[in-house]
This record gives structure tokens, C-alpha cells and sequence, in this order.
């Protein structure tokens, strides 16, 4: 049970935000566009990069005083204090956790994870299902284990991801070919160009011939063969020559400067980078992947928006139910009015039958008929 703790009687609700110095214009232009000021008394408390444990200590300490506590976190910050800590010091991610059992119990307290990414994301799900946080390591090392225990077991054969160490890892299993993606190592260059524009434009040349041979491919409609032999004839010489120009030009730039870590990136996933000369089928980047979960990415701050915790979930299901229409290819409104026609008489046994693809099937089963 929440701790609920007793706060002096008042008209408007007073709200204290505690949000790090780099949240702080999104977050007072999303209080403004959601939350009229008339409502509240509001507070914003800006720690100004505060580490977590200051920040955590402050909400905590807010929390007597105030109605409602918001504290928005952001994930960079957790990850920058994740790479910076020292050996032998508690982990931040460990200490996060903490924090976070203990605000659960605290009724007024609310946390919003700003730019949530898959780690945290990962570990906030299968973390708060448990008792004890003693056992806790890092977001990699977790999702190392969930990709290989549970989302590749077994798997062979070609996995195509973007640089993410935690695929890297992975590809290097028995049976596992890995591939990179060019419009990542691309991305790298094109940042690049304040830096070093000379040599960032020649990059990004080099790439430009490398999908130029793909467009043919595509325009031609290849086959499989057709176009791994098309590749090997006009992509591989542009690739020998891009792989020499890196290796001649790396030691001219500094390390650490964006041309640098640009041309970096791309050498030490040379071999993954290549790899899709080896068949056909294979794609130079996995921009399919990336399309279809952009809508989310996009949407992603908006949905940190959505009027409480319950109304969050009732969202995350609509948005579920609407992906499997457009991966059924399923008109979502007849799907709905098929819903509500049959719901009230379908026995929760069967509430399966209701599911997109089953109504597909239906759909299909009586045209036949």
C-alpha cells in the first residue's frame, strides 16, 4: 500500500517539477501546450545536471511538502552516469532502481522517463516484477541474455541490425552471419560534414555509388542471383576503393573529432558492412526495420502524455490492435464494428476469435462459402 503523506489543505493543487537542466524547455513547452497553468500552482525545481542521487533526494524531500512531485528523468543522464562510473562504486542503473521502489510507494510522487530507449526500457519491466535489486547488472548485459534466451534462441543465419554492441555480440555465434546497416554508417558521415566537409562529402560519395546499385537492382526488378552478381560487379570496386580511402585518410584526422569517430565507425563494421554481397535477398541497410517502428519514435513524447497510467495502457493496446490490423491488411473500422457486433456474445474463452487475424479468416471462410 502507497504511503500517503498528510499536506496542509489549499485551493489549487501545488505541483513541484523536478526535471534535469537539459529536460527543461521540452518540458515547459509540453506543461504549457498540456496542462493550463490555472489549474496549478507550479513549481518547476531545476537541479541544473544534478547527479540522480541529488535529484532523487530532492524529490524525495519535495514530496513532504507538495501535492503532487513530478520528477522527469532523463535516460541520457543515467546512461552517461552508467559509462562514467568508476569500478567498484554502486551502479547507477542499481541506485535508479532504488529510487524508484521506493517513490512507488510515495502517492504523490509521479517519475517520467524522458527518451525512454530499449535498455532502461528492458530493465523497468523485468526489475519492478521482483523483490530484491541485489542481483541487478547492466541494461547490455541483460539484454544480451533476453536476445539470446529468448528472442534468438536457436536462431542461424543472417541478422541484420545498426552498430548496437549488444548485436555485435551476438553475431559472432556459431551459425550467425551478421550484417550492419549503410544508412547508419551514412548518418555518421553526413554529421560529419561541420567537421571535415572535404572528406565527409567524399564518404558520403562513395555511399551514394553503393545505393545507385541498388536502384538499379530495384528498377530491373533482379532476381536474387542477378543481383548479387550485379553487386559484385559494380558494388564491390566501389566498396575496395572506399576501404583502402579509410584506411589512408583515418590516420590524417584526429580520433575523437566527428570525421573521425565517422570513419571509426565504419572500419570496425567493415566486415559486417559487406556482408550483404554475400546473397541476393540481403538488404544494404535495415530502413524496413527502422519504418515501421518510426511512428513510434516519433510519438514518443506524446505518448509520456496520455492522462494517467491506466488511460497509458488502454493506448498501448489500441496501438496494438491497429498494428495487427495493418499487418493483416484489415480495414481497422470494419475490424471494430466487427468487435463491438460480436463481443457481448463471444465467451471470453473464445475472445481470441476476435483478434484481426481471425477475423480475417472469417472474412475469407465465408467468401469461399
Amino acid at each position: 500500500m502507497r504511503n500517503k503523506r498528510k499536506l496542509p489543505a489549499r485551493g489549487k493543487p501545488k505541483v513541484a517539477v523536478v526535471v534535469d537542466g537539459e529536460t527543461e524547455a521540452w518540458y515547459l513547452t509540453m506543461l504549457n501546450r498540456n496542462e493550463p497553468s490555472s489549474k496549478f500552482q507550479i513549481k518547476p525545481e531545476i537541479p541544473q545536471r544534478k547527479s540522480l542521487s541529488e535529484q532523487y533526494e530532492k524529490v524525495d524531500r519535495l514530496s513532504k511538502d507538495y501535492d503532487q512531485v513530478i520528477w522527469i528523468v532523463d535516460m541520457d543522464v543515467i546512461l552517461k552516469e552508467t559509462r562514467e562510473a568508476r569500478r567498484g562504486h554502486p551502479r547507477p542503473l542499481e541506485e535508479f532502481l532504488k529510487y524508484m521502489s521506493h517513490l512507488n510507494s510515495i502517492s504523490n510522487v509521479t517519475v517520467i522517463i524522458n527518451q525512454p530507449c530499449i535498455e532502461i526500457w528492458f530493465l523497468l519491466h523485468f526489475e519492478f516484477t521482483q523483490a530484491s535489486f541485489n542481483d541487478c547488472v547492466s541494461a547490455e548485459s541483460r539484454l544480451k541474455k533476453y536476445l539470446k534466451d529468448y528472442i534468438l534462441e536457436g536462431f542461424k543465419g543472417y541478422l541484420q541490425s545498426y552498430g548496437y554492441a549488444v548485436y555485435g555480440q551476438y553475431g559472432k555465434q556459431d551459425g550467425v552471419t551478421h550484417l550492419c546497416c549503410w544508412a547508419h554508417a551514412r548518418r555518421e558521415f553526413f554529421d560529419a560534414q561541420q567537421n571535415d566537409r572535404a572528406k565527409a562529402e567524399l564518404a558520403l560519395t562513395f555511399i551514394k555509388k553503393l545505393y545507385e546499385v541498388e536502384a538499379h537492382c530495384r528498377e530491373k526488378n533482379l532476381s536474387s542471383e542477378d543481383r548479387k552478381a550485379y553487386r559484385l560487379d559494380k558494388a564491390l570496386p566501389v566498396l575496395d576503393a572506399f576501404s583502402n580511402w579509410l584506411k589512408e585518410n583515418y590516420v590524417q584526422v584526429l580520433p575523437k573529432s566527428a570525421i573521425g569517430k565517422a570513419m571509426a565507425y565504419t572500419m570496425t563494421r567493415w566486415e559486417e558492412l559487406t556482408n550483404y554481397l554475400m546473397d541476393g535477398m540481403l538488404e544494404i541497410d535495415n530502413n524496413a526495420c527502422e519504418n515501421k517502428i518510426r511512428p513510434t519514435a516519433l510519438g514518443r513524447k506524446n505518448y509520456l502524455f496520455a492522462g494517467s497510467h491506466d488511460a497509458a495502457q488502454r493506448a498501448a493496446m489500441i496501438y496494438s490492435f491497429f498494428a495487427m490490423c495493418k499487418i493483416e491488411d484489415v480495414n481497422p473500422q470494419q475490424w471494430l464494428k466487427f468487435v463491438f457486433d460480436h463481443i457481448m456474445d463471444t465467451n471470453i474463452q473464445k475472445i481470441k476469435e476476435l483478434l484481426p487475424k481471425n477475423y480475417k479468416l472469417s472474412l475469407e471462410i465465408n467468401q469461399d462459402k
